[in-house]
């Protein structure tokens, strides 16, 4: 393959994770804003609905350190980052490694924003901590 028909592919890996890993800042930034300057907690009593959220969170985000991780493969030395990003597989597992450390940050999120539980948001700033941590050039051994 050709180098112009690789580049796309590499650049969709840092594309869709800088869209995932900005999305879920804005979430933060604006479920942020509600707390503290508008509503405050959106439940008067929402300790219960918190903390249940923060444990649905920490099982989601271990679930992605600990099973999807180790699917997303090394690269090898032999291979170019372009190449490593071309096959479906590679892509396919740090998409979905991606979206689900997304989904546990945002479940921890809406928890913070019900509860004002500050537990959630610890696991928020973990779980975009994940996303930070697993970023293309990390996965694919730059």
């Amino acid at each position: 393959m050709s180098q112009q028909q690789a580049e796309p592919s590499q650049k969709n890996a840092t594309v869709m994770h800088a869209t995932l890993l900005g999305g879920t800042a804005v979430i933060a930034a604006a479920f942020t804003y509600l707390v503290y300057v508008q509503t405050g907690a959106l439940l008067d009593d929402g300790t219960v609905v918190g903390y249940a959220l923060a444990g649905v969170s920490v099982v989601v985000q271990l679930v992605a350190w600990m099973i999807l991780r180790p699917r997303v493969v090394p690269r090898p030395a032999t291979m170019s980052e372009v190449e490593y990003w071309l096959d479906p597989n590679r892509f396919g597992a740090a998409m979905l490694l991606w979206v689900v450390a997304e989904g546990a940050t945002i479940i921890a999120l809406v928890g913070w924003l019900l509860s004002g539980n500050i537990s959630s948001m610890v696991l928020a700033a973990v779980g975009i901590g994940l996303l930070v941590m697993y970023r293309p050039g990390v996965l694919a051994g730059r």
